[in-house]
């Protein structure tokens, strides 16, 4: 028979581990959620396609991208090669009423370094961003937003002024940091991301 005193000491110790393993993970625990959204179809010049999820962290939201489509369009004015330099995933907000946005804050770019031509896709794997955040921003007003940079590799000799390479931009939905009970409230009155439509 234990003695009562042992089985307090356990009961004691057992209790303080638990204690300890429900505070390291409640410091941890996040909810991983999933995205996809696309910027197929728009007048970017390079397009892309994402799956993946992100955690919300204090100081920042972790995404891990496990699918990426990138593809230059076929119905732009240059026909020429593309080199793809990079890409990036940021936090977008509207700075007015009529829908312009602007990137707040972006994480560090991945180095994609390859070349396309109209019609051709390039598909990736594993791609990981850190983007930062203030502690207690409110998401509920942001969205993701991927920066892709690009650079015209044959410009028209005959036209010095043309540009030689910019951003194409993909957006999730205004309202992807919004929670489930919220989103219907906010989707009826959601304005269209408005973008810069850029097609060299």
């Amino acid at each position: 028979m234990i003695p009562y005193f042992k089985l307090s000491l356990v009961s004691s110790v057992i209790l303080l581990l638990a204690g300890t393993m429900y505070s390291v993970k409640g410091q941890t625990s996040s909810v991983e959620k999933s995205f996809h959204f696309s910027s197929i179809g728009t007048g970017f010049g390079v397009q892309g396609e994402f799956f993946g999820t992100y955690v919300i962290e204090d100081d920042a939201i972790r995404v891990n991208v496990t699918r990426a489509f990138i593809s230059v369009s076929e119905h732009c004015p240059y026909k020429g090669r593309r080199g793809i330099t990079q890409i990036s995933f940021g936090l977008a907000t509207a700075i007015s009423a009529d829908g312009v946005w602007k990137i707040e804050t972006t994480a560090p770019p991945t180095l994609l370094g390859i070349i396309m031509r109209p019609k051709e896709e390039q598909v990736f794997y594993g791609l990981y961003f850190s983007i930062p955040r203030k502690k207690g921003i409110d998401l509920s007003k942001r969205w993701f937003v991927v920066n892709i940079q690009d650079e015209i590799l044959d410009p028209p000799p005959d036209k010095p002024g043309f540009p030689r390479g910019g951003s194409s931009f993909a957006h999730s939905c205004r309202n992807i940091f919004v929670e489930a009970d919220d989103k219907a409230k906010r989707e009826s009155s959601q304005e269209p991301t408005k973008t810069a439509r850029t097609c060299p």
